[in-house]
């Protein structure tokens, strides 16, 4: 979503996020698409920036850990 590498530093994930963030912000940005995609850049930021969030993409792939997953099976 940012457009930087898997294993980008602090600086290079705050110069990414500003750069977009100036680009989709609703406010600068009259598409209805953008929106979206600025909470799709934040929520990234956000999830970067973090060290438990970060860890957690790593892990499992999802900012926020390990989801519940449930299956059933009917019979």
């Amino acid at each position: 979503i940012l457009e930087i590498d898997e294993n980008a530093d602090d600086k290079t994930i705050k110069r990414a996020f500003r750069r977009l963030s100036v680009v989709y912000h609703p406010d600068k940005n009259s598409n209805p698409d953008a929106k979206a995609k600025f909470i799709k850049i934040t929520k990234a930021f956000e999830a970067l920036t973090d060290p438990v969030a970060k860890e957690n993409f790593k892990k499992y792939g999802n900012p926020d850990g390990a989801g519940n997953m449930r299956i059933g099976i009917a019979l």
